[in-house]
């Protein structure tokens, strides 16, 4: 059992003498498990069933997917002990830093060691339909599949909101007199001659046919037998004692920083000369010559191997990779095979291989695949060898670049989105500093996010006309003298207005705020970075809350910027959130936007693909099942990117579903709240001013001002006759 003639330094692998197999796991073991749906009553919703040991969390997860007979695409699921000291999660996403276990990886007999054992499962987020898991009992006994013994309940429609909806949905379907009979009817699609048990029922032997197809399609994709590792050991001759050998060997080279050379080519140089129908001691001279960089010999002896040996597969494996890691894709292709399959290059072998052989092989082809910009194949390739050996030690070398990939590959779909030209509106450029009405304003330009809260303080407690005009001043200027502040490095003055117009509410500023929106990407990289796209909205709502008319008619303006149009989209989707009576209002909005995006679809300086999947997200996320009629007209597939698009089920099984928190973020409300939640976005720099205990001893509140005192905006000037003289 161990993994041999591995592929060497550019991939980062080591070679090793441990083994991968997971045929060292004692799966002759059956376990049987109570699930409860809870939260629904008459009749309850269970299942008993009986799962093999060997099945791993994402198998078990699909077993409970098909015995409660859900229908709705799953996304993510996972699952969590219920002991109180338990603090890991077993989840469907594989996380480089997280103490959480993957599922794929996490076998039921790593986790579940005696009965009484509970979990709990939960799926796409949905907390209304937990389920609780108990195992009732461990069997001494061999299982193929997943068995169903009993269960009782038919599980409600995904369409369904949870237990309470559930419950006025039965009770309607059984009065044809109540109000609701026929719109439930029609959203459950339950014909006329039809009822609720008919369309709705658990049967045991469905289930378990269905059971039976568990993995089906993956293991269709190679028919690869996995056979133990010592299956072709008398092929070659080898004894136990060659192996000790040949792992000895093997940790001498991990430890090539220590080696000497010349004793290790000798050593194994005489073992290939006595044992001569052996290609592992071949195998393992060619990798030591590749560690010295005699390339060459390597290549001489590998290719040497792979025609004397031809059903030997781990030096075509190691070659393979070495070309790979050459970017000499053409010659690795030639060893790969046209069709990417160990039973093309290797017909004599019947389908049997060891994992190690089959994991070796499909790690070449999908770090092929990857440089070749094949990134579907790979993960085809890829889905394969985490079924068939999720454990392998070196999956991450090829698991992290084909994520990469992948996140890559849908970048550059984003970037064949049709997306406007931004054309900014002009703002006079500007040399000259603004000059303001109330002197203390000056000091937004002088602080980072550490200024003062007191000086905050003293400017809302200022004339308001006269300061929220002054606050406009900086955002103007923020274009203005934009490349002023670039060659300074400053400041966070429109940040600070920002906030401070936000927490006045100074709707009158609303439009200053639109010219704003209608700069170019540059100018939000500079002053906001990432907290335009997950913040600014904030600014938004506060300032245009009552104006959304205004709001509506930004987004219909040509030549926008996508992320300032989505960051209104953001706003007008938390006001149906905070504000629940304007529910139907925005949804209007919604609606109106949407098919203004929708009849524009051909002029490429109003319609953006991602604003309007934006727009179309947040429609089915604030609105409810009887707004169905009204959204399904909206939505056009062709307009959405082929990884996200939804059917007309999953659009009913959105409407039914309650607003979520987790969809919405914490509305800001004062200047506290304002700067804490900057700490997350931007860091101290040092060449902004900071304020010292000396500062603050000058910005007390401005009740506590003296008149005669020192003006706490530096002017020089006494209160009474600067920022006082009001007063």
């Amino acid at each position: 059992m161990r993994l041999f003639g591995v592929v060497g330094q550019d991939t980062g692998f080591k070679i090793t003498n441990k083994s991968v197999s997971l045929s060292q796991k004692n799966y002759n073991m059956t376990y049987q498990f109570s699930i409860k749906l809870s939260g629904f009553r008459n009749p309850e919703v269970w299942r008993q069933i009986e799962i093999p040991a060997s099945y791993t969390f994402f198998q078990f997860h699909e077993v409970l997917a098909i015995a409660f007979g859900k229908t709705h695409k799953i996304v993510t699921y996972n699952f969590s002990p219920t002991e109180n000291k338990a603090k890991y999660r077993i989840v469907s996403v594989h996380l480089l830093f997280d103490d959480n276990l993957y599922a794929k990886t996490t076998f039921l007999s790593d986790i579940f060691k005696h009965p009484g054992q509970n979990f709990l499962y939960v799926s796409n987020f949905d907390e209304t339909r937990t389920h609780h898991i108990l195992l009732e009992k461990i069997d001494n006994k061999t299982i193929t599949y997943a068995h169903c013994l009993s269960g009782e309940g038919a599980y409600p429609p995904e369409v369904c909101a949870g237990a309470e909806d559930y419950e006025e949905m039965k009770l309607a379907l059984s009065d044809s007199n109540h109000a609701k009979h026929e719109i439930i009817r029609d959203w459950l699609e339950i014909s006329e001659n039809e009822t609720w048990e008919e369309k709705y029922h658990f049967e045991t032997s469905k289930v378990n046919e269905q059971l039976m197809m568990i993995d089906a399609e993956i293991k269709a994709f190679r028919n690869y037998t996995v056979v133990p590792h010592d299956t072709f050991d008398k092929m070659y001759g080898l004894t136990p004692a060659h192996w000790k050998v040949i792992d000895k060997k093997k940790d001498e080279l991990n430890e090539r920083e220590r080696n000497n050379w010349d004793k290790i080519n000798r050593e194994l140089q005489k073992l290939v000369n006595d044992n001569p129908t052996i290609p592992h001691f071949k195998n393992t001279l060619a990798m030591a010559y590749r560690l010295q960089k005699n390339i060459a010999l390597y290549l001489q002896m590998t290719q040497n191997l792979i025609a004397e040996f031809p059903n030997y597969v781990m030096a075509r494996c190691g070659l393979i990779n070495y070309y790979v890691g050459e970017k000499k894709l053409n010659m690795a292709k030639m060893l790969t095979g046209k069709s990417f399959d160990l039973n093309e290059l290797y017909p004599n072998r019947n389908g049997n291989y060891t994992d190690i052989e089959i994991a070796n092989y499909q790690i070449g082809v999908i770090r092929y695949l990857i440089q070749n910009d094949d990134i579907e194949e790979a993960q085809k390739h890829f889905d394969y060898l985490e079924y068939i050996s999720p454990r392998a030690r070196d999956l991450d070398v090829v698991r992290y670049p084909l994520i990469l990939a992948v996140m890559g590959k849908s970048i550059k779909e984003e970037e064949k989105d049709i997306k406007v030209e931004v054309v900014p509106e002009k703002i006079l450029s500007s040399d000259t500093k603004p000059d303001f009405e109330n002197p203390l304003v000056n000091l937004l330009y002088r602080y980072n996010k550490t200024i003062n809260r007191d000086i905050l303080n003293q400017i809302i407690l200022l004339p308001r006309e006269s300061v929220i005009k002054d606050l406009e001043m900086i955002l103007i200027d923020s274009v203005a003298r934009i490349e002023y502040h670039k060659d300074v490095n400053s400041s966070f003055a429109p940040l600070h207005a920002l906030s401070l117009l936000s927490v006045m509410q100074a709707e009158e500023a609303l439009d200053t705020l639109l010219k704003i929106l209608r700069q170019a990407e540059d100018y939000y990289d500079f002053w906001f970075d990432d907290f335009f796209t997950a913040e600014f909205w904030q600014f938004i709502y506060r300032m245009g809350q009552n104006r959304l008319e205004r709001l509506r008619d930004f987004i219909f303006e040509p030549n926008r910027y996508r992320y300032a149009r989505t960051a209104v989209c953001m706003a007008l989707k938390h006001i149906a959130y905070y504000q629940p009576e304007r529910k139907e209002e925005v949804i209007k909005w919604y609606q109106e936007t949407l098919q203004y995006m929708f009849d524009h679809q051909n002029d490429r300086d109003v319609f953006d693909h991602y604003v309007y999947r934006t727009l179309f997200g947040h429609i089915i996320n604030i609105a409810g099942r009887e707004h169905l009629a009204l959204v399904l007209p909206l939505y056009d597939a062709n307009l959405i990117e082929k990884r996200e698009r939804l059917s007309e089920f999953d659009i009913k099984v959105r409407l039914s579903r309650p607003l979520s928190v987790s969809l919405f973020q914490t509305l800001y409300t004062s200047i506290d709240q304002y700067y804490e939640m900057w700490k997350s976005y931007f860091k101290t720099d040092s060449n902004y001013k900071e304020l010292k205990k000396d500062d603050v001893k000058q910005t007390k509140p401005a009740t506590k001002t003296g008149r005669n005192d020192p003006c706490p905006c530096d002017s020089g000037k006494k209160f009474k006759k600067c920022c006082g003289i009001n007063e």
